[in-house]
């Protein structure tokens, strides 16, 4: 629910495959005990994943949020292509602004807020060196 500018509450949930085998979801997903290749305890689990979630929600009650995730983005500052329903846009991405939107700074300097999209990370062409 929420209003101008405003959310009341979150109903979020999450689903963990953990000590189940791959071959049950025929290359749909994987569970943690295929990725670290040992069974884990559940309780460790969820006692892990409880201390993050209470740690990330600090962030947020803080609004610190935001500065981590740009902290930690693989794609800010790099040239990127945005693929989205009818239309491709080209540039840096140069900012996560405060809707969670991707900010794209275009060769003529225009910015663009992506919402929504596939984002492509552009690699420059390799120089010409004679070595």
């Amino acid at each position: 629910e929420a209003e101008m500018d405003r959310v009341n509450f979150i109903n979020l949930g999450i689903g963990i495959n953990a000590n189940t085998s791959t071959s049950q979801y025929e290359k749909m997903a994987t569970s943690l005990k295929e990725e670290l290749r040992k069974e884990i305890s559940r309780k460790q689990l969820l006692n892990s994943l409880l201390k993050e979630i209470a740690k990330q929600q600090a962030l947020l009650t803080e609004n610190k949020l935001l500065e981590e995730w740009k902290k930690l983005s693989a794609t800010l500052n790099k040239r990127v292509k945005i693929v989205a329903p009818g239309e491709e846009i080209t540039g840096r991405a140069i900012d996560i602004d405060t809707n969670g939107a991707l900010v794209i700074k275009g060769k003529d300097g225009s910015l663009r807020s992506v919402i929504a999209g596939d984002c492509i990370h552009l690699v420059k062409e390799a120089l010409n060196t004679n070595i």
